[in-house]
């Protein structure tokens, strides 16, 4: 199987659009691992032609669909899909080509000869080879030599297609030689080979070559996938490597394992446990500035796409954040950051849900006309681009997701920099109690502008930066409550006589009979001149914080003290060492301003003037993720003044608030009811283009992508064709290149 013509999934993982066109008929009942393969099949004329095999997990069997018009393949009878049963429910599939096509051009055709296909039950230790040459698809009995058993004791982890290097150093791919991985438990690695059998007078029957099984690797090979160099594969460890290191596994695999020891390994460090891996090569990506185009001549880029496990990536102290990882092969380090002075790797590109497969797929020297230029081409939604890598996702929320490798940046429906759905401010609304005088409002950026607190305005008043402003809801308040400190238990306190001696701490309910007061205040951003409000004192009763007492032993996570009189609301009875209950809520003293995920974001300055703004108050905030389009036209440069793309820097949010009278004229006098507040809400921009099985603008029930399979047939403006299946029982079939609600449904 050579790497421009397709990659296919091999891993069955137990775990929008409108249009699209259905093809009935498959029968579908639990669909999981998919494999495209190429092969003799007696429907139609019977030749050779590419077939998608699907694994029909609860049928026992195999379905096989005709690559070519997506139609399901019928038994002899015509009437009912045609049933290649297997052993057993199966799990795992994989095609892979023997490289034995006719050279064209000095170039194989991997087209004129079947492929093996390969496929492995649960349960089962064996790996059962199909019949793909005769017209007839058979799983060959366990009794057949062309069936490879496993160790007894091993459990099958992962599965991959590959190719068998001609030497080691060389990199190319043996002649009439097709690999097949398994990742096995207990850090073993099966390397089985298969040839064409030299019998067959036909020249297309396959048997099996020879079968290794590699051992004492130091950790289970979870996910598999080979490099563009034939003799390295990838493996994704979700525990430390031999060498200590976290992230993925560079096996070097002689041209025929004669035994167990035969291979090197190479630890390449992602910072963090990996459960997917996919290896690619595609020509490299640099952009020079705002007016030039794309520039592909940065040379060939090898990289390993991973994901992290669960848990072991996030905010900091975690040391990566979660989403897809670029390695760096050559390095063996995490590839660096595209914007100096930031992180120091390329930033994770985070996927909306739990990935439950990885695929990817490059283009090395793609000429037109004596030019380098991509040639991958990629229909997000919001026009076609081309490149050189693109991977594909599934993801637990039943969407299929498109990765732009080359520019390392998700596939999005809008446009970030043009249009009604780039990165922007918008959903102003002024929350305002009944009596209350005055109200908040914001300032021009320019400083200019006066004040204004109308819905329809506000939007405009808030800056944003591309690449850096999350998609979040924000309040802009006037002693708006502190994040996480509205009704919180709280215990009470006495430490010495008067005022001074009483203390307040927020408590953390740990499930025992009493709360404990642990709570961290300073986390919570509790700052002298805040006010708190008791149930035990009467309505309307605030207590001003004098201090934050962080050395009392009996509240480890700080204690509120305050200025007097709290004894007219605090229990005066208390004697020192007493403690009492209540329930309390914290408000900041001034201006606040929160972001719902983004949290606590910072106490804007209070105005002190009516015709002068105080300077804008910003939001720093981290890269969430890459811009790396030009800004061109007149109306990205209108919306854009003073960044420069690609890469654009700035802050999460800017702002300039004002105080409102009645006549909504600026003012010094805060309005007269605490709480008042502008909400707003901001979008990233970045929509990622997700497609799920949809006919007639219907989505069909798809919880689960179960397969995937992504097939690459290379040329001038082609898309990656990729195939999805999901538990629900049906099979997704989309071009990249196809707008998202170009599909077909089969099942």
């Amino acid at each position: 199987m050579t790497r421009t013509r397709w990659t296919v999934t091999l891993l069955t993982l137990a775990a929008a659009c409108s249009g699209g066109s259905e093809k009935p008929g498959a029968v579908l009942r639990g669909p999981g691992a998919l494999a495209v393969f190429d092969g003799i099949v007696a429907h139609g004329t019977g030749t050779l032609r590419p077939y998608l095999a699907v694994a029909n997990e609860r049928g026992d069997e195999l379905r096989l669909v005709d690559a070519t018009d997506n139609h399901v393949v019928t038994s002899p009878g015509l009437i009912f899909p045609l049933s290649v049963p297997s052993s057993g429910r199966p799990l795992f599939m994989a095609a892979t080509d023997l490289h034995d096509g006719a050279l064209v051009d000095g170039v194989r055709n991997a087209h004129d000869r079947t492929d093996a296909l390969a496929v492995i039950a649960a349960g089962s230790n064996t790996v059962g080879l199909v019949d793909t040459w005769t017209g007839h698809p058979t799983v060959f009995p366990e009794s057949d030599p062309r069936t490879v058993t496993l160790p007894a004791d091993a459990e099958v982890l992962s599965m991959v297609a590959a190719a068998a290097p001609v030497a080691v150093g060389d990199g190319a791919s043996a002649v009439g030689v097709g690999r097949i991985l398994v990742g096995l438990s207990g850090g073993r690695l099966a390397v089985i080979d298969y040839e064409r059998d030299a019998t067959d007078l036909l020249g297309q029957a396959i048997v099996v070559k020879g079968a290794t099984v590699l051992t004492g690797l130091g950790f289970d090979p979870v996910s598999l996938s080979q490099g563009v160099d034939a003799e390295f594969v990838y493996a994704a460890s979700r525990e430390p490597l031999p060498g200590g290191k976290l992230g993925v596994a560079e096996l070097r695999l002689t041209t025929v394992p004669a035994g167990p020891a035969d291979w090197t390994l190479r630890e390449l460090d992602a910072r963090v446990p990996t459960e997917q891996v996919a290896a690619v090569r595609f020509d490299g990506w640099v952009k020079d500035s705002a007016t030039s185009p794309d520039d592909f001549t940065a040379g060939v880029v090898d990289r390993v796409v991973a994901v992290p496990i669960a848990g072991a990536c996030g905010a900091p102290p975690k040391p990566v954040r979660c989403g897809l990882l670029a390695i760096d092969v050559g390095t063996g380090a995490l590839a660096p950051n595209w914007v100096t002075g930031e992180e120091d790797h390329l930033l994770p590109i985070p996927i909306p849900a739990p990935v439950s497969a990885l695929l990817a797929t490059g283009r090395v020297g793609t000429h037109v006309v004596g030019e380098l230029v991509p040639t991958l081409a990629v229909n997000p939604g919001a026009g076609t681009f081309f490149t050189t890598g693109l991977a594909s996702v599934s993801a637990d929320d039943g969407k299929i997701y498109l990765v732009d490798l080359a520019r390392w940046t998700m596939a999005s429906d809008t446009s970030l920099l043009v249009g009604a759905g780039r990165t922007r401010a918008t959903g102003a609304k002024a929350v305002v109690a009944i009596g209350t005088v005055g109200a908040l409002g914001l300032w021009g950026l320019d400083g200019v502008a006066l004040p204004t607190a109308l819905d329809a305005e506000i939007p405009a008043r808030v800056r944003v930066t591309p690449g850096l402003t999350p998609t979040d809801s924000w309040t802009l308040s006037w002693r708006g409550v502190l994040p996480a400190l509205e009704r919180r238990a709280a215990v009470m306190g006495r430490d010495g006589a008067g005022d001074a001696g009483l203390w307040l701490a927020i408590q953390i309910d740990t499930g025992a009979p009493a709360p404990v007061a642990v709570a961290d205040l300073t986390t919570l951003h509790v700052q002298p001149g805040d006010l708190v409000e008791l149930d035990g004192c009467p309505s309307g009763t605030q207590l001003t914080v004098a201090s934050v007492d962080t050395g009392l032993a009996s509240a480890p996570g700080g204690a509120i003290r305050f200025t007097g009189p709290a004894s007219t609301c605090l229990p005066g009875v208390l004697a020192v060492g007493d403690t009492a209950t209540d329930v309390a809520t914290v408000r900041a003293s001034e201006l606040l301003l929160v972001g719902a995920a983004f949290g606590y974001a910072g106490r804007p300055p209070m105005p002190t003037s009516t015709t002068t703004p105080e300077p804008e108050f910003v939001v720093p905030g981290r890269r969430i993720f890459y811009v790396t389009d030009s800004c061109t036209s007149a109306e990205c440069t209108d919306a854009w003044p003073g960044l420069t793309f690609p890469f654009p820097t700035g802050n999460a949010l800017g702002l300039r608030p004002a105080f409102l009278d009645a006549a909504l004229q600026a003012t010094l006098d805060p309005p007269s009811v605490a709480g008042t507040a502008i909400v707003f809400s901001t979008a990233s921009g970045l929509t990622p283009s997700g497609r799920r099985p949809t006919v007639k603008g219907t989505v069909l029930a798809a919880e689960l992508p179960s397969g995937l399979a992504m097939v690459d047939p290379g040329g001038q403006g082609t898309g990656a064709q990729v195939y999805a299946s999901f538990t629900a029982g049906l099979v997704m079939s989309f071009s990249s290149a196809s707008a998202p609600s170009s599909m077909v449904v089969i099942r």
